[in-house]
């Protein structure tokens, strides 16, 4: 996610943009502030999201649709 945007920044530099440069440490400290985040805040979120509220998991809902659409499945024949 936020770590994939440090190669398109360091591209859009090359290209005639700003000039945007990080040290090393500023990466690190970035991916292990990310790390930390997502490790730390995923059980809460999910906690809440999906077990509370009883959201669909979205990758598992969307692959759902994509078989139905792939084999045809009309949505009156889902229920």
């Amino acid at each position: 996610g936020f770590v994939g945007i440090i190669p398109a920044l360091r591209l859009l530099s090359e290209e005639g943009g700003p000039t945007i440069d990080f040290s090393i440490m500023k990466l690190l400290a970035w991916c292990l502030a990310l790390g930390f985040f997502g490790v730390f805040m995923a059980p809460p979120l999910r906690r809440q999201t999906i077990l509370r509220e009883k959201l669909p998991f979205p990758s598992g809902t969307a692959t759902a649709e994509i078989i139905r659409q792939l084999h045809g499945i009309e949505a009156k024949e889902k229920k």
